[in-house]
């Protein structure tokens, strides 16, 4: 059974989680997981009905899902490319629509292959299972209280959890740089004679503020 689409869309949400945990409930998860899934579930029922094959069905909704959250991924792609031609060569207009027609080409061969992909299944199953292996280590090693009366344990957990993490990407403790240009502004004659600018107002001003 195909599981690796459902924990590849799951993946984005959970790390995107973990990054604003301090500023974010577990419970703000039930309704982003909640949609990946049943409309991950709704597409994956249709494509095994249409194309009667689980597992390329499987294939075309996991790239369903990556190329819906990799785009943020390919903007230092498009800015390598740009500094290598020299001039803003690749833009989404001309940058997207070439990823569509990739994923639509891999989508077709996909569909007229005879390859039997149950071991790509399993594969991909056991990759995504890895990937998912760090976030939810992170959620379940979070220091837990203990238990006590007239206490909510879920709010609990919740605070000792944004604690974990916060304290975990404290940044390291460096010493102030200042960085000091030393200037000096133009004199009065070289001012008048060069620029034919007239300071006189400006200086007498600072003369009768004691400088």
């Amino acid at each position: 059974m195909p599981i690796h689409p459902f924990l590849f869309g799951l993946y984005p949400v959970l790390y995107l989680f973990l990054l604003n945990a301090a500023v974010l409930s577990i419970l703000d998860l039930v309704v982003p997981f909640l949609i990946i899934i049943i409309m991950g579930f709704v597409i994956f029922t249709l494509l095994a009905i249409i194309l009667r094959d689980r597992h390329k069905a499987g294939l075309i909704l996991t790239l369903i899902f990556l190329l819906f959250f990799s785009h943020q991924y390919f903007v230092p792609l498009k800015y390598l490319i740009n500094k290598i031609f020299g001039f803003e060569v690749c833009r989404d207009r001309y940058f997207m629509p070439v990823l569509f027609v990739v994923f639509f080409g891999v989508c077709i061969w996909l569909i007229k292959t005879k390859y039997n992909f149950k071991k790509t299944t399993l594969y991909l199953n056991l990759a995504a299972l890895f990937f998912m292996v760090e976030p939810f280590y992170l959620i379940s090693t979070a220091r837990r209280p203990a238990p006590r009366e007239n206490n909510n344990f879920v709010e609990i957990f919740q605070s000792h959890f944004r604690e974990f993490l916060v304290n975990a990407k404290q940044p390291l403790k460096r010493p102030h740089i200042f960085y000091i240009i030393l200037d000096e502004y133009g004199g009065h004659n070289a001012l008048k004679e060069i620029y034919n600018l007239d300071n006189s107002s400006f200086l007498d001003e600072l003369r009768q503020m004691g400088f």
